[in-house]
C-alpha cells in the first residue's frame, strides 16, 4: 500500500541511478549527479549522497580487513538506521552477500540461518551482539563477529570509528549481475524458514517494474517504509527504490504506531504492509491522500 503526500507538487519523472542495484559501488552514479542531495534521513541526522558513498567505501575496507572476501555471506543484525544502510551497502561494496537477520529472533533460529546460509561473518549493532554470540555457540565454524558501537561480548572488538574512519580509496571487486546480492529468509510460518536468493539483476528489475513504473518514485521524493530493512519489502522501499531514483530514504527504528508515523512529517511517500491496521489520524485524513 502506498500513500503519497498531496501537498507536494509532482515534477517530471527523472530516471536516475539504475546502476545502484546492479552491483557494489554503483551508487556513485547518483552521487556524481547530486553529491549534496540528502540520501538518508534518520532522526536529526541527514546524510548526503557524497558522504554516503565515502562511508560505504570505508566500511567495505574495514570488512575486508576483518577477512570478508568477495562471495562471502555476511549476516547483518541491527535496527533501521543510517548505519544499517551504510553497513548493507558496505557489504555489497566488498563483493559479499548480505544475510539480513530479524533482531527479534531467538538464538537457535539465528543459528539455523548461520548454518543454512554458510555465514562467514556477522555485523551486530550494540547489545544485539549478545544474540549473535549466543547463536555462534556450538557451531563448528562460527562466523567472525564485528560490532557497531561498544561491544558487550568479551574478546570481540568494535569496528574502529565506524563509519567515519577506515581506508579511503577502497576498490570494489568486479561483481557479475547474476551473483547473489542478498539471502533473505521467510518467516517460517509453514515450517523451517526458507532462504530466498536475491541476485543483483533481480534488484534492478524490481526497481524498474515496481519502484519506478508502479510506485513512480522520483528524485524529489522522500520515502518512509513501515516494513523494516531485514524484510524484503522493507529493504526495497527503505533503500533500493529511493536511492536508485536519487530520492531520500527516511528511516524510523520505532514500531509503526500512528504517533511514530505522524512524527516523520518529512516523508512524502509512505509504504505500508497491506495488513497493517491504522486508526484515523490527521496523517491519513488531511495531510496525505492515496496515490495510484
Amino acid at each position: 500500500m502506498l500513500i503519497r503526500n498531496a501537498k507536494h507538487p509532482r515534477s517530471a519523472n527523472v530516471r536516475l541511478g539504475v546502476g545502484l542495484v546492479t552491483g557494489p559501488g554503483a551508487i556513485s552514479e547518483v552521487s556524481q549527479r547530486f553529491p549534496e542531495r540528502p540520501a538518508v534521513i534518520h532522526g536529526d541526522l541527514t546524510l548526503c549522497y557524497q558522504d554516503l558513498v565515502t562511508q560505504v567505501g570505508r566500511v567495505a575496507g574495514q570488512l575486508s580487513a576483518l577477512g570478508v572476501e568477495p562471495g562471502d555471506h555476511v549476516a547483518l543484525v541491527g535496527p533501521n538506521s543510517h548505519l544499517y544502510v551504510i553497513a548493507y551497502l558496505g557489504i555489497m561494496h566488498a563483493g559479499a552477500s548480505v544475510v539480513p537477520v530479524n533482531p527479534m529472533l531467538k538464538p537457535d533460529e539465528v543459528r539455523f540461518m548461520f548454518t543454512d546460509a554458510d555465514v562467514k561473518a556477522a555485523i551486530a549493532f550494540g547489545e544485539l551482539a549478545n544474540l549473535v554470540e549466543a547463536a555462534r555457540e556450538g557451531l563448528a565454524s562460527p562466523p567472525k563477529l564485528g560490532t557497531v558501537g561498544e561491544s558487550p561480548v568479551p574478546g570481540v572488538a568494535a569496528f574502529d570509528g565506524w563509519p567515519e574512519k577506515g581506508p579511503d580509496g577502497f576498490r570494489p571487486p568486479e561483481v557479475d549481475e547474476n551473483s547473489v546480492e542478498a539471502i533473505l529468509y521467510t518467516a517460517g510460518t509453514t515450517g523451517k524458514p526458507k532462504a530466498a536468493i536475491h541476485r543483483h539483476v533481480n534488484i534492478r528489475h524490481v526497481y524498474e517494474t515496481y519502484g519506478r513504473q508502479t510506485l513512480g518514485i522520483q528524485s524529489d521524493d522522500r520515502c518512509l517504509s513501515v516494513a523494516k530493512m531485514f524484510f524484503a519489502y522493507g529493504i526495497g522501499n527503505s533503500l533500493f527504490f529511493p536511492l536508485a531514483a536519487g530520492a531520500t530514504a527516511v528511516l524510523s527504528p520505532e514500531p509503526p504506531t500512528p504517533d511514530a508515523l505522524q512524527a516523520t512529517q518529512t516523508a512524502q511517500v509512505l509504504s505500508l504492509i497491506p495488513i497493517l491496521r491504522c486508526r484515523r489520524t490527521p496523517l491519513f485524513t488531511s495531510r496525505w491522500s492515496p496515490y495510484h
